[in-house]
């Protein structure tokens, strides 16, 4: 049953030969001018006149790139646009230690500390349910309560 499966067909290696083969009975060990088919055809391809495949397909893949990163870099700056936040200068509301403030995101709290001024102070606030937060007054969207 030699060369054949157990469905009565003929397995490849015995009806084609193994391409693997170091025998002596392998003619294309012994041809030194042997080449196979993949590597033919990339040589053909590098025969033709006035063709640079691999020219052509880097470039349509370069292109392929830039468009695609013009789309990234697009819609990186239209949703910069629709969700940079404004300054909200809650520097300006005379923020003292102990004064309540109202947060949009985290709730009720209360002023633990406040260090610098102008654009650069910062507050430390309490916030019940979420804890303390280190926020910049500049930015953070407080409003004083009581």
């Amino acid at each position: 049953m030699s060369g054949q499966s157990s469905y009565g067909r003929q397995s490849y290696r015995s009806k084609y030969g193994s391409d693997y083969s170091n025998s002596k009975n392998d003619q294309r060990s012994d041809d030194s001018s042997y080449q196979p088919p993949a590597y033919r055809r990339a040589q053909a391809d590098d025969e033709l006149p006035g063709r640079d495949i691999n020219a052509d397909v880097q470039s349509g893949a370069k292109q392929q790139q830039d468009t695609h990163r013009d789309r990234v870099v697009e819609a990186a700056l239209q949703f910069a646009k629709k969700h940079t936040p404004e300054p909200s200068n809650s520097q300006e509301l005379g923020l003292r230690i102990g004064d309540g403030v109202e947060h949009p995101s985290f709730g009720d709290g209360v002023i633990i500390d406040v260090k610098g001024e102008g654009e650069k102070a910062e507050a430390t606030i309490n916030f019940s349910g979420v804890g303390t937060k280190h926020l910049s007054l500049a930015w953070a969207p407080l409003k004083k309560i009581g």
